[in-house]
């Protein structure tokens, strides 16, 4: 007590918390029996309480690790019914390569270029919509807080 001192007018600074550390079993049951039935007043035993909280942040993170793996697996089987779909379209279009004479590794080789090209404008795309998004995102948050 003697080394805890305010920086200000002490009546400018009400007292939201107290921090009591009992030295035994019963204190500690004296001091949560003092306020177990108060109206304004609450005890908490800190472990407890954190344990509790940790505890729904766990469950919260496991909802939305589940949550992410089933759109990431809704997302890659799209992906390939979209594949295997262009392939079934364009079929006519790889025999008629074929015909001409090119062989069915130059014809994967243009399918995986068509492929790779798309990823990396999807890649550029989604990198400057989180660019602008952190832009605005940061300036909005700033408005909100004053």
């Amino acid at each position: 007590m003697g080394t805890f001192h305010f920086h200000g007018d002490t009546t400018a600074l009400p007292l939201t918390a107290i921090l009591v550390e009992p030295t035994d079993a019963k204190e500690s049951a004296m001091v949560m029996s003092r306020y177990q039935n108060s109206g304004q007043l609450q005890a908490l035993k800190p472990p407890v309480v954190v344990a509790e909280m940790m505890g729904m942040v766990m469950r919260v993170r496991q909802f939305l690790d589940a949550n992410y793996a089933l759109v990431a697996s809704a997302t890659g089987l799209l992906l390939a019914l979209i594949v295997a779909l262009s392939r079934r379209l364009r079929a006519r279009e790889m025999e008629t390569l074929f015909l001409l004479g090119c062989s069915r590794g130059t014809q994967f080789a243009l399918q995986a270029a068509e492929l790779l090209i798309i990823f990396a404008a999807a890649i550029v795309l989604a990198l400057a919509a989180a660019w602008a998004t952190v832009g605005w995102a940061r300036d909005y948050l700033n408005t909100l807080a004053g």
